[in-house]
C-alpha cells in the first residue's frame, strides 16, 4: 500500500523521540509510499541518510522550517 505521510521532526527532545520510536516503528511496518518530514536545517543534518536507509522503500523529502518563524506552523502539526 502507498501513501503519503509527513511528521514534524524540530528540537532535541523530538528528533529523539523520533529517531528511537517512530522511525523504528514505521521501519518495521515496511511502509512504501511518499515521506515528508518537516524539520530545521540542523534536524536534516542530523536525519538526512537515516531515514533514506531505514525506509527504503520510501520517497523522502524535508521541509526544511524555522521554528522561531514559524511557531505556529510546528504548533499546528503537532495538533
Amino acid at each position: 500500500m502507498r501513501f503519503t505521510f509527513t511528521t514534524p521532526c524540530w528540537g532535541d527532545w523530538h528528533t529523539f523521540v523520533y529517531l528511537k520510536h517512530t522511525l523504528r516503528s514505521h521501519s518495521a511496518a515496511g511502509l512504501e509510499g511518499e515521506y515528508i518530514v518537516h524539520t530545521t536545517k540542523i534536524g536534516r543534518k542530523i536525519l538526512d541518510g537515516i531515514v533514506q536507509m531505514r525506509l527504503p522503500n520510501c520517497d523522502v523529502r524535508f521541509v526544511e522550517v524555522e521554528p522561531q518563524a514559524s511557531y505556529f506552523q510546528f504548533s499546528d502539526y503537532h495538533q
